[in-house]
């Protein structure tokens, strides 16, 4: 994982090794399908201190990556405000628990549009 990802086009999705680049409305997110060991082999892009792989089959949730080491999150927004919140180390909590407990929490965070 790693390297230099470079995404052209407005389509919305470009592929770029085993990431997909997905386009928000400010830049483009790296996605990709988290499983228990592509998470264990996740590493820091080189140079950086802090970095968050998101999960492609469950929005908002995502491994954050920091110094030596990994916990599973989920991100949401309350307003204008985005929040996040750390479900905890991959040491402690397996793939399937953590995305569980992020299906729970994601859903209560859901407010229904007027």
């Amino acid at each position: 994982m790693g390297g230099h990802w470079e995404a052209v086009g407005s389509s919305g999705k470009q592929s770029v090794a085993s990431h997909t680049l997905t386009k928000t409305p400010r830049h483009w997110v790296a996605i990709m399908k988290l499983t228990a060991s592509c998470v264990a082999a996740l590493m820091l892009p080189e140079g950086k201190t802090d970095h968050i792989e998101w999960d492609e089959s469950l929005p908002g949730f995502g491994v954050r990556l920091r110094g030596n080491s990994k916990h599973y999150i989920i991100q949401y927004r309350v307003g204008s405000q985005q929040r996040r919140e750390s479900l905890g180390d991959i040491r402690k909590i397996t793939l399937e628990q953590a995305r569980s407990i992020a299906r729970q929490r994601l859903a209560k965070r859901q407010v229904p549009r007027r």
